[in-house]
């Protein structure tokens, strides 16, 4: 019994209570406390959101189409214009693969220059 009633600072704290003079901060609508002289930010701004979806959309698109506009002829002329003459069947799939890797390299760049030149801190969130 004896040791029942000597808790350790532990113990005491975890079965304690917030006293009942002690003021609690205002909740959060997550449900987290937070201090009431703070200003609230955004977790992420919203162009944030807007550049990792438009690069999203950019990295599956410009592979394939830079692949297949290859493979099927769409870049033929550029092909003559610039060799003379247009390589065959499977050089063009060596060279749209080629393409599409130089076309994703070009998008993980712009996503980088992009996501530098965005604003550090996000505009206030308005209660």
């Amino acid at each position: 019994m004896a040791k029942d009633a000597k808790k350790t600072p532990e113990k005491q704290a975890a079965t304690s209570h917030t006293p009942s003079n002690a003021t609690a901060a205002p909740e959060s609508p997550q449900g987290t406390t937070r201090p009431s002289s703070q200003q609230q930010y955004p977790a992420v701004a919203p162009s944030t959101v807007t550049n990792i979806a438009v690069h999203s959309l950019l990295m599956i698109l410009v592979p394939f189409a830079l692949f297949f506009a290859s493979l099927f002829g769409a870049l033929d002329p550029v092909f003559k214009a610039t060799g003379g003459q247009v390589p065959r069947q499977e050089t063009k799939t060596y060279i749209g693969a080629g393409l599409a890797v130089l076309g994703v390299n070009l998008v993980i760049a712009s996503f980088v220059v992009t996501a530098f030149r965005e604003d550090s801190k996000p505009p206030l969130k308005q209660d």
